[in-house]
């Protein structure tokens, strides 16, 4: 054979060697889960021993921070192979079914995602979404969204006003004030029997004098802030 193509061959050869052998793939079922450590417990299909600290990310640190997580549930499908054909170091591959996602950016930006909902938290800003309540805080200010409800900083102080109903109960009070500022300040009444001046008139005329009732003012609503009764 010729030389130039022998010399060939054995490069390969050689380059064959030098990498690491196939991971060990095996199958099995999680039976425990250590979300803290970022673990868990897999007990092969074939009867070998449970497989202990299998990794569910790259790196089981405690010092890094950050990067996504798959948590199985118990009793879940999963794939394991054994890093660089160790024996004893072994990571999930293939997850069958999933409890939750873990999304972490840094220590204060994590998010979370399951069948319950998803949670979200940067710093003093939080969010909770699940079927029934959708809620964002952020500091002292917290939004909750329901089925059938909105509701800011809680609920204790009861529903926003409906403006235009309350000016229209607003004018007719305010009517039936200036209705009376009108006959306490006007002409004086004489008392019955002796027509002197009323001195019930005197009395309440000084005590409005140089009154004047409020005027419902368009500055009273703010239309950055806007609400209904779910018509559109």
């Amino acid at each position: 054979m010729d030389e130039n193509i022998n010399a060939f061959i054995n490069s390969i050869r050689r380059i064959m060697e030098a990498l690491p052998a196939d991971s060990k793939n095996l199958r099995g079922t999680v039976v425990e889960v250590d979300e803290a450590e970022r673990t868990c417990e897999v007990q092969p299909l074939g009867g070998e021993a449970p497989l202990p600290d299998v990794r569910l990310v790259a790196s089981i640190d405690s010092e890094v921070v950050g990067g996504v997580v798959f948590i199985p549930k118990i009793g879940s499908s999963v794939i394991v192979s054994m890093l660089e054909a160790s024996e004893s170091e072994a990571y999930v591959a293939k997850f069958g079914e999933v409890e939750k996602l873990l999304v972490q950016f840094s220590e204060d930006n994590v998010a979370e995602l399951s069948e319950a909902g998803l949670s979200y938290k940067n710093g003093e800003a939080e969010v909770s979404i699940n079927a029934e309540v959708h809620q964002f805080k952020v500091g002292d200010l917290t939004l909750k969204l329901a089925a059938d409800q909105l509701s800011l900083n809680g609920d204790s102080a009861g529903g926003l006003i409906k403006v235009a109903e309350l000016k229209t109960e607003w004018n007719k009070n305010k009517a039936i004030l200036d209705g009376l500022v009108q006959v306490l300040s006007g002409s004086p009444i004489p008392e019955p029997g002796n027509g002197s001046p009323s001195a019930l008139q005197a009395t309440l005329k000084g005590a409005v004098a140089g009154k004047q009732t409020g005027v419902f003012k368009p500055s009273f609503e703010n239309k950055k802030v806007m609400h209904g009764d779910g018509d559109n």
